[in-house]
C-alpha cells in the first residue's frame, strides 16, 4: 500500500483517538436551601427526601469535591458547603472535601461528583476545561432573584453554557416564599428521585431547559438535570498525531 495511505489512514485512527468523548451530568437547583433538611440547620428540621435526592445525585459514586467559593461569604453560605460536605462525608464508603482553591483535572481526580453552591467568582477558561474533562455529575445550587445572589445565579449559567448545557436559573423569577413542600405531581418521575415522597425548598428561582425534577405550587420548574458531552483532547495521542503529521510530511518530500 502506498506509504502516503498508510499514513493517512493512521492519522485518521490517531485524531479519533485523541478525542475521547466525556459525558457528564449536569443538575442545576435554583435553591441552595434544599440543604437546610440534610442537618437541621437554618430552622429547619432534617428530611428524608432531601437527604436522599443528594445520596441520588451521587448515586454509586464514592468520592465528592465540595467548592467553597463563596467570596468572602460568612454565615449561611459558608456553613451550607459545610453542610455538604458533612453529609457526604458521613455516607459509608464516601469521602469529600472542600476545595478553595481553583478547579482542575487534579482536583476532580478520582471524583463522581462536584458540587458548587454561590460561586461567587466566575469560573475561568481552565476550570471549565476541567469540567468538561471531568466525566461525571456538576451539581450547581443558585437562590432566589434577590439582588444579593444574581451575580452568583449569573456564575453558575455562564458555567453552564460553556459546559454545552442549556439549563439556566432565570432572573427575577422566584416564587413559593418560605419553606414548602413538594409532594405528588410536583416530585418528576426520575432516578435522582426514586424513594422521594416529600421535598423541601424555600423560595427559589425558576430554571428553563434540560429534565424537570421538581416544581413549585404551581408548577414552576426549579430543579433540573442534564446531560452533557465534550469531546476532550488526550494529551498522548495529540503527541502522536504530532509525529504522524510529521512522518507524512517527510514522506511527501522524499516522492
Amino acid at each position: 500500500m502506498n506509504k502516503i495511505i498508510q499514513v493517512g489512514l493512521l492519522l485518521g485512527l490517531l485524531l479519533t483517538a485523541a478525542f475521547e468523548a466525556q459525558a457528564s451530568t449536569i443538575v442545576l437547583s435554583g435553591d441552595s436551601n434544599i440543604v437546610n433538611p440534610l442537618d437541621g440547620s437554618g430552622g429547619e428540621a432534617i428530611n428524608a427526601g432531601n437527604q436522599t435526592f443528594f445520596r441520588n445525585i451521587l448515586g454509586t459514586g464514592t468520592k465528592v469535591v465540595v467548592q467553597n467559593n463563596c467570596g468572602s461569604c460568612t454565615g449561611t453560605l459558608a456553613a451550607a458547603n459545610a453542610t455538604i460536605n458533612t453529609f457526604y462525608g458521613s455516607l459509608g464508603g464516601v469521602t469529600s472535601s472542600l476545595l478553595a482553591g481553583s478547579v482542575t483535572s487534579a482536583s476532580l481526580s478520582g471524583a463522581n461528583l462536584f458540587v458548587s453552591l454561590l460561586p461567587a467568582n466566575a469560573f475561568t477558561s481552565s476550570e471549565i476545561a476541567a469540567l468538561n474533562s471531568f466525566g461525571g455529575t456538576i451539581f450547581f445550587l443558585g437562590e432566589n432573584s434577590g439582588s444579593v445572589f444574581v451575580p452568583f445565579n449569573s456564575n453558575i449559567n455562564l458555567a453552564i453554557a460553556a459546559l454545552g448545557g442549556s439549563m439556566s436559573i432565570l432572573p427575577n423569577s422566584d416564587f413559593d416564599s418560605g419553606f414548602n413542600s413538594a409532594v405528588g405531581s410536583h416530585i418528576a418521575s426520575n432516578p435522582l428521585t426514586a424513594g422521594v415522597t416529600l421535598f423541601r425548598y424555600a423560595a427559589p428561582s425558576q430554571v428553563t431547559g434540560g429534565t424537570t425534577l421538581f416544581t413549585g405550587l404551581d408548577n414552576q420548574k426549579f430543579i433540573a438535570v442534564q446531560s452533557t458531552t465534550a469531546a476532550v483532547p488526550e494529551p498522548d495521542s495529540l503527541l502522536l498525531v504530532g509525529f504522524g503529521l510529521i512522518a507524512l510530511t517527510w514522506i511527501r518530500k522524499q516522492r
